[in-house]
C-alpha cells in the first residue's frame, strides 16, 4: 500500500511540475481490474493549454449547434408526417378499410420517429463523447 502511496505522490510532483499537456485515456485488456489507463502524451505551455481548450469549446458548439439543428429538422418532418396523415383522416381521404393506405401511412410515420429519435440518440452519443474530452 506505502507503494503505490509513493507512486501516486511521485505523480503528484510531476504534475504540479508540468501541469499542462495532452493525455491518452485507454483500456487495458489485459488488466480487467483497472478501469482506465491515463498517460500523459505531451506537455503544453499554458498557452497552448488555453488556446487547445478555447479551441474544444468551439467545436462543442459548432457541433451542438449543427446537432440541434438535426434535432429540430428531424422533429419538424415528424411533425409534418403526424399532421398529413390526421389531417387526412379528419377530411376523409383516408379510409381505415383501406389497408394498404394504412400501411403506407404507418411506415410513415415510423420512418419520421426513427429518424428523429436517431437524432436524439446521435447528439446524446456526441455530446457526453465531447463533454468528456478534457485538457489537463
Amino acid at each position: 500500500m506505502s507503494e503505490r502511496s509513493a507512486e501516486m505522490d511521485a505523480q503528484d510532483a510531476r504534475a504540479d511540475v508540468d501541469p499542462y499537456g495532452a493525455i491518452l485515456i485507454h483500456n487495458v485488456p489485459e488488466r480487467p481490474d483497472i478501469a482506465a489507463v491515463f498517460a500523459k502524451i505531451c506537455s503544453f505551455t499554458e498557452e497552448d493549454n488555453t488556446r487547445y481548450a478555447e479551441a474544444h469549446d468551439r467545436l462543442r458548439r459548432m457541433i451542438d449547434s449543427e446537432l440541434s439543428q438535426h434535432i429540430s429538422d428531424e422533429g419538424e418532418r415528424l411533425c409534418d408526417v403526424l399532421i398529413g396523415v390526421l389531417t387526412e383522416l379528419r377530411d376523409r381521404q383516408l379510409s381505415l378499410n383501406d389497408f394498404d393506405a394504412v400501411d403506407e401511412r404507418r411506415r410513415r410515420i415510423r420512418s419520421a420517429l426513427i429518424s428523429f429519435t436517431a437524432a436524439l440518440q446521435i447528439h446524446e452519443y456526441q455530446t457526453v463523447g465531447l463533454s468528456e474530452l478534457r485538457w489537463i
